[in-house]
This record gives C-alpha cells, structure tokens and sequence, in this order.
C-alpha cells in the first residue's frame, strides 16, 4: 500500500492519456458517441457556434495535444486536486496507524517476554492490538475504495472529452482527430497548422463551466 501514493499521483496524470485515444473517423466518432439530452445538445451547440472556423485547419485531419488538455481542462483540474487532498488524508492516516502499531506491538512483545504484567492485562492488550490491526485494515480498504473511484472517473473524463469533440467534429467535419502525448509515441510529425488543441479546450472549459454554474442554482 505505501506505493498507493505514487500509483495515483500517476494514474491522475495519465487520465486524459487513456481518453485520447481518439483516432476515429468522422464516421465512427458520431455513430459511437454518448447520447445527451436535447438540453445538453443545445448547449453544445451554442459553444461550438463560438468557435471561429477560420481559425481552424483547412484539411481534413487535425490533432490535438493531451498534455495541454491534461493540464488545461479545469474538470480534470478540479478533480485531481479532490481526489488528491483525499488520497493524501487516507495516506496519511495509514501510515500513521501503522507506525503506531508497530509501536505498540513491540512494546507489548517486551511486556510479555518480561513477564511483568499480568495474564489479564496481556489479554486486554492483545484484543486492543487486534482492534487496531482491524482498523489499519479498514484504511487499507478506503484506499482500494479511493482506486476504483479513480478508474470511474477516468471513464467519465473519457466520455466528456470524446462526447464534446464528436459534436465538435459536427460542425467542422474532420476525417480523423489524432491525439499527440508526450509519455507514447503517437505521432511522429504533427503540423502545428492541424492543431485544434485551443479550441478545443477551450469549448471543453466553457462547457464545464456552464456546468458548475448550473448545478449551483437552486
């Protein structure tokens, strides 16, 4: 479990990676997409239709960078400071847990072989090293727990980003949107003239951010 810290910082990080995956004709990006409501399709709409075409990519292929999205997308931000305060709380207190209990395992080992307390005081001590020995299992669940919550939250990352860019691709009609990652290989050229990573991420904060203010009306 003490690698737990370092998996998810890691995890975190790497979200968007497994998301952007998207080398998908316009075909297959608009048959496969997430169904949304007719509200969420007319939001959808109005910010696409801020977007400027003529500064977009003339041809028919465009990319977009996934460490600038990994970085810029404020969901992905918002998230990964939430996620992270929590990991590091439940880090925190297992390792506190633990070195506690070592602590007090040792002691009662001396106390023990010392002969120095009495049966029922070395029962009772015990049943409290078990109690404990429960608990540091307990906090060993809550970050498995913290783990899957990481993985569906991937998934919902995933089916944002892939959901805004089918509609992006709507009304730009691309042939295939090709993602750039730094950590892979993905492209060994890229055309900064193909880039539509601005834009992009910039419809993806505008809607987020239409999101949060709509969740905080009464």
């Amino acid at each position: 479990m003490k690698n737990l810290s370092t998996v998810l910082n890691v995890v975190l990080l790497i979200a968007v990676a497994v998301l952007f995956f998207l080398y998908f004709s316009l075909k297959s990006s608009l048959g496969g997409g997430t169904e949304n409501s007719g509200s969420d399709k007319e939001q959808k709409k109005l910010i696409i239709d801020k977007i400027d075409p003529a500064n977009l990519p003339k041809g028919k292929i465009a990319f977009i960078d996934v460490d600038s999205i990994t970085f810029g997308y404020e969901y992905i931000k918002d998230e990964s400071k939430t996620l992270g305060a929590r990991q590091q709380a439940i880090q925190s207190q297992y390792e506190s847990m633990t070195m506690k209990f070592q602590q007090e395992y040792q002691a009662y080992q001396e106390m023990a072989q010392a002969g120095i307390a009495s049966r029922p005081e070395i029962e009772k001590k015990a049943a409290e090293l078990e109690q404990k020995q429960k608990d540091i299992l307990g906090k060993e669940n809550q970050m498995k727990a913290l783990e899957l919550e990481v993985a569906k939250k991937q998934e919902e990352m995933m089916k944002s980003v892939n959901a805004f860019i089918a509609k992006f691709n709507e009304q730009f009609h691309y042939d295939f949107i090709l993602s750039k990652i730094s950590m892979v290989n993905t492209l060994s050229y890229a055309n900064p003239q193909l880039d539509v990573t601005s834009a992009v991420l910039k419809g993806l904060n505008e809607e987020y951010r239409l999101k949060k203010e709509a969740s905080k009306k009464p």
